[in-house]
């Protein structure tokens, strides 16, 4: 088994996600240029490694730092714990958030997932849980900065009202 074979199966899953959605996927580079791509896969260290081609003959490596984020057509776990959120299923977004995040946060979705879960911890008034989930979000930014710090003044709002 050579080493990109981790790789190969991480591309052969997000590819399949990009076409079946006809979104696209790109990297914002540290330079602000936004490189496309066919599918991206994220190592746990945040290292990419881009498919830019629709052959599969070219992949570009991309390590963490020299980027500002990726981005992913949406994942359907993240449209699993959307539509869990906004039918009241709270324990299902809370059970699923976690492992979502793990996987998609260098891929665009960890700042949306940590608001959604941020917004269920809110809601039941786990201020402090809250604050700590928007945080964490707010370290893989990409897209969704705006729910964050509206969750995040939530979040210290109710700390704060607590406090009193």
């Amino acid at each position: 088994m050579n080493k990109h074979s981790g790789w190969l199966s991480a591309l052969v899953f997000v590819l399949g996600m990009a076409a079946a959605s006809g979104q696209d996927c790109y990297v914002i580079k540290k330079d602000g240029t936004k490189v496309p791509a066919v599918a991206i896969a994220a190592n746990a260290a945040g290292d990419l490694l881009l498919q830019t081609d629709k052959s599969g003959q070219v992949k570009m490596p991309v390590k963490k730092g020299q980027y500002k984020y990726a981005m992913i057509p949406k994942p359907k776990e993240v449209v699993a714990l959307e539509q869990a959120f906004a039918s009241g299923k709270f324990d299902d977004v809370l059970s699923g958030a976690g492992p979502a995040f793990e996987k998609y946060k260098f891929l665009g979705w960890g700042d949306h997932i940590c608001y959604l879960e941020g917004s269920v911890q809110v809601e039941r008034k786990q201020f402090a849980q809250a604050k700590e989930t928007f945080e964490r979000g707010m370290r893989v930014v990409s897209t969704h900065e705006v729910e964050l710090v509206k969750g995040m003044v939530f979040a210290l709002l109710g700390l704060n009202l607590a406090s009193e």
